[in-house]
């Protein structure tokens, strides 16, 4: 199906179960895994009809069959993707309207919230591995974590985010763009260039680095009064879980209808990978995932 929405038209299937008015998930989308192809979402598609709740995935804007520049995009223009999504679905006679819920893993996790935190409010929202700190300080996190991996020392590690914290200062105005060249050509030749996620080319950088690596998703999480399941893997390499979890706890409240649950032996996405290098972390699928997602899902919608 299509969604005509700002100008674009963005590709999305619906998946639906035999029962008629079902409730419906829509999922969204992390900063990989941007097409409707993203494991988790096939996932989805594969474990929820028959469980009598339908599935929407869609390509991102600017990504697969849809039309858009993802790369021009802001949080909240995703975002107002996915309220425009809701909106679509709503008028389908076939979904509930009141039982409408939101799916997210990793950036997804700032922005089905962000989408949440706005009208029209999902009925319920699930996030898998959703970072309650800064992208900024996400990514000093996962890059920190990924050089230690590869089994750099402190050494490479402080040249790493120092790097980082210039390419801040960059887009802040505080640096000029040749200053910055120099430190990007001096660490270009190091081998751990390509994990520190920093682009070769100064002038890349602009204020929408600095917009998106300060921007706090705890505003919107204060503003929601749903029921909450946050998944976190065991050894989640890319956000600190623990900071994360409690950032989530503290935002929603002591009241908050909240579910958080910790997956032993996965890492970002709710799987056992094997493949350091794949960063979609392909691999067999948590079962305590699927099976806490189903019982939580039907106790709440049926």
């Amino acid at each position: 199906m299509t969604l005509e929405t700002d100008g674009i038209a963005l590709a999305g299937t619906l998946t639906l179960p035999t029962e008629p008015a079902a409730p419906l998930v829509i999922g969204v989308h992390g900063a990989e895994g941007s097409t409707r192809q993203f494991h988790l979402f096939r996932h989805l598609e594969s474990t929820l009809p028959p469980a009598g709740v339908a599935t929407l995935v869609f390509d991102r804007r600017g990504e697969g069959e849809s039309g858009g520049d993802g790369s021009a995009s802001s949080y909240e223009q995703f975002a107002a993707d996915v309220r425009a999504w809701m909106r679509f679905c709503a008028a389908d006679k076939r979904v509930d309207p009141a039982r409408i819920g939101l799916w997210g893993i990793s950036q997804g996790g700032w922005i089905a919230p962000l989408a949440a935190a706005s009208s029209p409010a999902p009925a319920f929202l699930v996030a898998v591995s959703a970072a309650g700190v800064t992208p900024g300080k996400q990514m000093s996190f996962a890059t920190r974590a990924l050089l230690r991996e590869a089994g750099y020392g402190d050494e490479a590690v402080d040249q790493m985010l120092a790097l980082r914290r210039a390419m801040d200062e960059l887009s802040l105005g505080r640096m000029s763009v040749s200053d910055a060249q120099g430190l990007l050509d001096s660490a270009a030749g190091e081998p751990w260039f390509e994990l520190a996620f920093v682009p070769p080319d100064a002038s890349l950088i602009d204020a929408s680095w600095a917009e998106e690596m300060e921007f706090d998703i705890r505003p919107a999480l204060r503003t929601l009064d749903l029921p909450v399941l946050l998944f976190f893997g065991e050894h989640d390499r890319w956000i600190p879980v623990a900071e994360s979890a409690d950032i989530w706890r503290s935002e929603l409240g002591a009241n908050a209808d909240l579910t958080v649950v910790s997956l032993p032996g996965t890492g970002h996405a709710a799987t056992y990978a094997t493949d350091p290098s794949d960063w979609l972390e392909h691999g067999t699928v948590s079962p305590d995932y699927e099976r806490v997602l189903l019982a939580w899902l039907r106790e709440r919608l049926f």
